[in-house]
């Protein structure tokens, strides 16, 4: 019995997590200045494209 409620948290867990890196990784937009406080590494910048804010 125990196992199995581990298991489930695990799992749950482990959903919320890919639940909240894919609400960080794709974020709506209708401007470049929506995407300013968007992180980016080094070389690259924050655009708006398709609606999203992506890493160019």
């Amino acid at each position: 019995m125990a196992q199995t409620q581990k298991f489930v948290y695990v799992i749950i867990l482990f959903l919320s997590v890919c639940l909240v890196v894919t609400k960080v990784a794709s974020r709506y937009c209708e401007y470049d200045m929506d995407c300013e406080d968007y992180v980016c590494t080094a070389p690259e910048v924050s655009m708006c494209i398709h609606t999203y804010c992506r890493c160019v």
